[in-house]
């Protein structure tokens, strides 16, 4: 049984402390937790599906044997010459169905407007530049959550800043930069894969030179040759 303090076993996720961590560690523990979520799901998720469809069919097998006898009912009713039964009953079947067309049509416009809000909060992250589109998702998800709709229908957070407000202070938080892909340096201090190192004259030593250009001329056969 190895040692509890081998620094090669495996940490407990419970245990691990991101903010010792470095960005890229941060964004892989992220994912790894993600990955490994929706996979314990799959099988959950996948007997859902066939429990939904068995009671959407239960559902319709029900409602259409209601309708039948209500038919008949009816059918009874009228050749008993209760004509105003008849029309009373008929009357609140056809307020209902217009009721259940309502809701279905407001859920239909709710939707609709979660999907225009989608739609904005992706193409504001678009502007910037994430590690990849799990991280994208995970921006995602946090500032849609943070959305409400005002009065005049316009997305907003708790403070009233707008979808392109919110994902700029999202993405400026120190703490969500591990999601950003790093930026690239162009200062005096950093030297470009792409650059060709300066080339060494006679009066140049290796030892006044930076260790990545030494390492570029190595690598591409270019060291002076030293004499015996």
């Amino acid at each position: 049984m190895p040692d509890e303090d081998d620094d090669t076993k495996i940490k407990d996720p419970k245990k691990i402390v991101v903010g010792d961590t470095d960005e890229a560690t941060k964004l892989l523990i992220a994912q790894q937790i993600q990955d490994g979520i929706a996979e314990s799901l799959k099988p959950i998720k996948e007997n859902l599906d066939k429990a939904y469809k068995a009671k959407e069919e239960a559902e319709a097998r029900a409602l259409e044997l209601e309708n039948k006898q209500k038919e008949r009912e009816l059918k009874d009713l009228e050749e008993a010459g209760k004509h105003k039964e008849v029309y009373e009953q008929r009357l609140a079947d056809k307020e209902k169905e217009l009721e259940d067309t309502a809701q279905t049509m407001k859920s239909l416009a709710q939707k609709n407007i979660e999907l225009t809000r989608d739609i904005e909060v992706r193409n504001a992250l678009r502007e910037f530049d994430f590690r990849n589109a799990n991280a994208s998702d995970m921006a995602f998800r946090e500032v849609i959550g943070s959305l409400t709709q005002n009065s005049s229908g316009t997305w907003v957070d708790g403070q009233g800043r707008s979808v392109l407000e919110v994902v700029k202070g999202f993405v400026d938080n120190e703490t969500n930069a591990f999601l950003l892909k790093p930026k690239s340096s162009s200062g005096s201090g950093t030297q470009h894969g792409d650059e060709t190192p300066p080339a060494i004259t006679k009066t140049d030593s290796l030892f006044g030179m930076k260790q990545a250009d030494v390492l570029k001329l190595a690598s591409e056969g270019k060291l002076p040759r030293t004499r015996r």
